[in-house]
């Protein structure tokens, strides 16, 4: 039998999933009955592990200072004995589900207005000092009514923070979707998470991801050398705006989320993009 937490004013009813370090879990508030996912740092690692402790702590100080429709909503946070708890808004389906699914390109017009919503929540919480550093289908979910939704800020780094969890040279992320600068180890602004933001949007177009390899080295030479791959014949009109999301050299690379808004609304408005 599971042995799940206990969290006084949540009844805890299953696992939803777990990472590095949290479980998440799916629980009722007892006064109001609404479902929440419950993310619980795993006791052992706390008391083991005060850097893993406190980079939990940063994400929990991290999310619920931001106020964004397209950034999950924070219910509450705490510590009951050995448990240290962040609850948030229940959401069941991920991008991932909607490519999972999809037969052929998973793409459809409506997936621009999705990565404007996302471009919207990035530049807000880069404005705020923070750059996600995670960005995947996985870590886009969805509201009942289409919402999409940010979450996960467990690697997000907060620029000029007095205390470093991370340090210059540490690569973090996840590789399918990593900037070359991310890759490389190199201090990060919000322009990494433009790229993977780009590479989830060839991902949408074609079905899958641009780069593949057997290992990690093999897939990091690929985001740092290869060009940004070319688009099918019947798609080559979103060229010009992958190019600026996954350009290799962040110079070239869309700049902020209101450029990419802008851009993006400039495609929709054009001849090519109706």
């Amino acid at each position: 039998m599971e042995n799940l937490p206990e969290i006084p004013g949540y009844f805890v009813k299953k696992t939803l999933g777990e990472g590095g370090i949290a479980k998440v879990y799916l629980a009722l508030r007892e006064k109001s009955n609404q479902q929440v996912a419950l993310k619980v740092l795993d006791p052992k690692l706390h008391n083991g592990e005060k850097s893993i402790t406190r980079r939990f702590l940063r994400e929990i100080e991290t999310i619920t200072g931001l106020n964004h429709p397209n950034i999950i909503t924070i219910h509450d946070s705490g510590s009951v004995d050995s448990y240290y708890y962040l609850v948030m808004e229940y959401l069941q389906k991920s991008l991932r589900d909607k490519i999972k699914t999809a037969k052929d390109s998973p793409f459809d017009q409506r997936d621009l207005i999705m990565i404007k919503q996302v471009a919207s929540a990035l530049h807000y919480a880069h404005k705020k000092g923070i750059i996600h550093r995670d960005i995947k289908p996985t870590n886009i979910m969805f509201r009942t009514d289409g919402t999409p939704v940010l979450v996960d800020f467990g690697l997000a780094k907060l620029k000029n923070a007095a205390e470093r969890l991370t340090q210059t040279g540490i690569t973090v992320g996840t590789p399918d979707y990593m900037s070359p600068e991310q890759i490389e180890g190199l201090e990060l602004d919000g322009r990494a998470d433009f790229y993977s933001l780009g590479v989830i949007f060839y991902e949408l177009l074609v079905g899958d991801v641009p780069y593949k390899a057997h290992n990690y080295v093999t897939l990091a030479l690929k985001h740092l050398k290869k060009k940004v791959p070319r688009l099918p014949r019947d798609l080559k009109h979103y060229q010009p705006l992958l190019d600026k999301m996954m350009a290799k050299d962040r110079e070239e690379r869309v700049p902020d989320g209101d450029t990419l808004i802008k851009l993006i609304d400039q495609f929709r408005n054009s001849k090519e993009g109706k």
